[in-house]
């Protein structure tokens, strides 16, 4: 990815600050408070429309490609 060890550490640096950013829009957004809802209370965010089982199937999938991406810097 980078030709030199100080390239790489701004790469993963630049990628944590990237993944905290969309994390901090994801959980301010419409998304992010079904979320915490469907975290606290599933027979609530189920009644509010949220469709639960999907809801934490995509958080899954979401973690699983930092996760990827994590790997992939290291």
């Amino acid at each position: 990815i980078a030709p030199t060890a100080q390239a790489m550490h701004f790469v993963a640096w630049g990628a944590v600050i990237v993944s905290v950013f969309l994390y901090v829009n994801l959980m301010h957004s419409p998304l992010g408070r079904a979320l915490r809802t469907a975290r606290q209370d599933a027979l609530r965010a189920t009644a509010d429309g949220t469709g639960v089982p999907h809801l934490l199937a995509g958080t899954f999938a979401l973690s699983a490609a930092m996760a990827g991406v994590a790997g992939w810097l290291y």
